[in-house]
């Protein structure tokens, strides 16, 4: 110890009183000389420093005028001596140091087998046993829906599609080329022939199914579309034309068929309504649908002077 008052000069009054005033850190004689040390500097040594009062803070900056600098804080007391100079201190810090560098390898490897683990138990508790899986009762099969015992399926038989722009070309291919000069002419005969081919194939579908007794259940509103159809053709009626022979030829026979194709519809309507079995069996009627066949074949071939008995 006879270098301890050397090594004493060269503290601080601080750290000398912080020995003084922690006896029981440090040995016995180390206090001593501080304490000696401390008389030897004069009273105000020994006696503690008053704390200065903080410095004020600076007064905000007015509009306009640069903000101020802060001060920067001043620095902090010298610490203890170092552990070097006092071994009751390094003996001290020895006695907390849980675990040397080389062992903290084997504290994560630990760590990590200890994780595995549980997560192993976790996964067997939650997987089924193989008797497990084999008593379990397969999954029930679906019923199948319950049809409504108000509804049935109802064969329908669609009206098939016909091509007007095919029987308008075989009609206009009867026209001699001097009639279907007339652009205005030519194009008010197929605008006519349209609607009549439209209204007249339906209908011979319909009265063909009637008299075979094919009739399905949407028959009647079959019927009233095609009743719409002749409607539309009538329209094309209230106007007068100025046709060549064979055109007026023509639109005098298109009037006659849907005159006898309208009779025969609007009785098989009548058929419907009534829930009865849609068939022809008026006389005149009947009389009516045999003189059609000559009327349409005049539509697509030369033929003379059409002679209608009404």
């Amino acid at each position: 110890m006879a270098a301890t008052p050397d090594i004493l000069h060269s503290k601080t009054a601080a750290e000398l009183r912080f020995f003084v005033d922690n006896p029981s850190y440090y040995q016995p004689e180390l206090v001593a000389a501080a304490q000696r040390e401390l008389r030897r500097r004069g009273p105000e040594a020994v006696a503690p420093a008053i704390p200065t009062p903080p410095a004020p803070l600076p007064a905000p900056p007015l509009a306009g005028e640069p903000a101020a600098v802060a001060p920067r804080p001043p620095a902090p007391l010298a610490a203890a001596a170092p552990a070097a100079y006092y071994p009751a201190a390094q003996e001290t810090a020895g006695q907390y140091d849980y675990a040397e560098p080389a062992q903290r390898p084997w504290l994560l490897v630990g760590s990590v087998a200890v994780v595995l683990s549980l997560a192993g138990l976790g996964f067997w508790f939650k997987s089924p046993s193989p008797s497990a899986a084999a008593t379990q009762a397969p999954p029930a099969a679906t019923a199948p829906a319950a049809t409504s015992p108000g509804l049935e399926a109802t064969p329908a038989s669609p009206i098939p599609y016909y091509n007007a722009e095919s029987y308008v070309d075989k009609a206009l291919a009867q026209v001699p080329a001097a009639e279907k000069r007339d652009e205005q002419r030519l194009n008010q005969y197929r605008a006519v022939s349209l609607r009549f081919w439209a209204a007249q194939n339906p209908s011979a579908h319909l009265i063909g199914q009637a008299q075979a007794g094919q009739a399905n259940p949407v028959f009647g509103p079959q019927v009233q579309l095609v009743l719409g159809l002749w409607h539309d053709f009538d329209r094309t009626q209230v106007y007068s034309y100025s046709f060549g022979p064979v055109m007026a030829d023509h639109l005098a026979r298109m009037k006659v068929i849907a005159q006898y194709q309208r009779e025969a519809l609007k009785e098989l309507a009548n058929d419907a309504e009534a829930q009865r079995p849609p068939h022809l069996d008026d006389d005149q009627t009947l009389a009516h649908q045999q003189a059609l066949p000559p009327l349409l074949a005049a539509l697509e071939r030369k033929a003379g002077p059409i002679t209608v008995h009404l």
